[in-house]
């Protein structure tokens, strides 16, 4: 946890700060929360408006993919969730809005950090082949709303000021933080406001034009191109080299037994 009090997240300059015509009007800050994906629907079920965002300095239960539990210590990174509430986008096409969270992220990594950083299919953000951020997609039914479009809880969990001893010994392999990696502390109040001025027009994009019209730049982006992976999902595992993602979002490896395979959902491993 960081112990330097120029990096204490101060809502106040926050909101004064952001430049954003509606994501993160309002911004809700709380010391520690179970998850803040469940404060967010909270806030839906009494009628929140689009861009609502809360905030937490410490989650005790942020989810992550497929039951996983996200770690989300107090002090030290952006445990987040925005309601989102995409009109006339099916259901079935929301998955990849987490790939264009990825994309803001990166692009906001880079402008303050100032190293580069890589999109993970299909949901993570990797710096120097370290995950140090991830996003989940959750779709809603929220009673007397549905008239303002469905339901999308957008909830992030960014590693940004963490030692890299500070990590459970489970993740210190694959983990890491903007600090462990550049050995430079940055302002996570800074940090969310770029990437959530980044990702609205990204939003915007999606809703208005489709993935496809993004998929460009998120594949300029995607990690571990042409290299092996290790792909699982549930009691199915194959290995392959990365080739494309599709104007749907799924994930196009080029395997040796099974030849070319389009996967939907997934984790990857990186092999070699």
């Amino acid at each position: 946890m960081s112990d330097n009090p120029s990096l204490i997240f101060d809502l106040a300059e926050f909101r004064q700060q952001l430049k954003t015509a509606r994501l993160g009007h309002p911004t809700e800050y709380f010391p520690r929360v179970k998850s803040t994906s469940d404060r967010v629907l909270e806030m839906a079920r009494r009628g929140a408006p689009e861009g609502t965002l809360v905030v937490a300095e410490e989650q005790t239960a942020g989810r992550g993919r497929q039951g996983a539990v996200w770690h989300s210590p107090p002090g030290c990174g952006i445990w987040a969730s925005v309601l989102l509430r995409p009109r006339n986008v099916p259901i079935d096409q929301m998955p990849p809005l987490s790939m264009c969270a990825a994309y803001a992220v990166t692009k906001a990594i880079e402008e303050v950090a100032e190293v580069s950083s890589k999109i993970k299919w299909p949901n993570d953000v990797l710096v120097n082949n370290r995950k140090v951020a991830g996003f989940m997609i959750e779709t809603k039914t929220v009673p007397g709303v549905t008239d303002e479009g469905p339901c999308v809880i957008l909830g992030m969990g960014i590693n940004v000021n963490q030692k890299a001893d500070e990590f459970p010994p489970e993740l210190q392999n694959t983990a890491g933080s903007l600090l462990s990696i550049t050995g430079k502390s940055v302002s996570r109040p800074l940090l969310l406001q770029r990437i959530l001025e980044h990702f609205e027009p990204i939003y915007e994009t999606f809703v208005n034009s489709g993935f496809e019209s993004i998929l460009g730049e998120i594949k300029s982006r995607l990690a571990w191109r042409g290299h092996l992976v290790e792909l699982s999902d549930g009691d199915y595992s194959v290995q392959g080299h990365v080739l494309d993602i599709e104007n749907d979002g799924s994930l196009v490896l080029d395997t040796i037994e099974e030849g070319w395979v389009v996967m939907y959902t997934g984790s990857l491993r990186f092999l070699r």
